[in-house]
C-alpha cells in the first residue's frame, strides 16, 4: 500500500540473512498520490425564512476502498532452492532520505 510521505523503492528477496544471497527483485515500485472524494459542498449561509433542509450526510467511509485504490501488487520471481532458509525482504531506494518510509506492505502471498 502507497504512504504518504513514502518514496518507494525496490523489494529484494533473500536468503538467511537480509545481505544474504539473493534470490529475487521487484521492478522500481513507484509509489502511487492518494485519491480522496471530494468533499462535500459548503453550506448555504443566505439568510431566509423558508424552511432549511436537512444537511446531507457524509457518505460512510469505506477503509478497505481506500486501501484497494491506494495498493499496488508487486511480484517476484524467486530463484529456486533447496532445503530450508529464512526469507527476508529487504526494501531499498539510494534516493530517499535517511529514515524515510519506503513503502507500506498490506499482506504477503506465496505462491507456485
Amino acid at each position: 500500500m502507497a504512504r504518504v510521505g513514502a518514496s518507494g523503492g525496490i523489494i529484494e528477496a533473500r536468503i538467511d540473512s537480509p545481505e544474504g544471497k539473493l534470490i529475487g527483485q521487484s521492478a522500481m515500485v513507484e509509489v502511487k498520490n492518494p485519491s480522496f472524494p471530494a468533499s462535500l459542498p459548503a453550506a448555504d449561509t443566505k439568510k431566509t425564512d423558508a424552511p432549511k433542509p436537512k444537511p446531507a450526510q457524509a457518505p460512510a467511509f469505506d477503509f478497505n476502498a481506500m486501501i484497494r485504490r491506494m495498493s499496488q501488487q508487486i511480484s517476484l520471481k524467486i530463484e529456486p532452492t533447496e532445503g530450508i532458509h529464512d526469507l527476508y525482504f529487504v526494501f531499498k531506494n539510494p534516493k530517499a532520505e535517511t529514515n524515510q518510509i519506503l513503502m507500506q506492505v498490506v499482506n504477503i502471498q506465496f505462491k507456485n
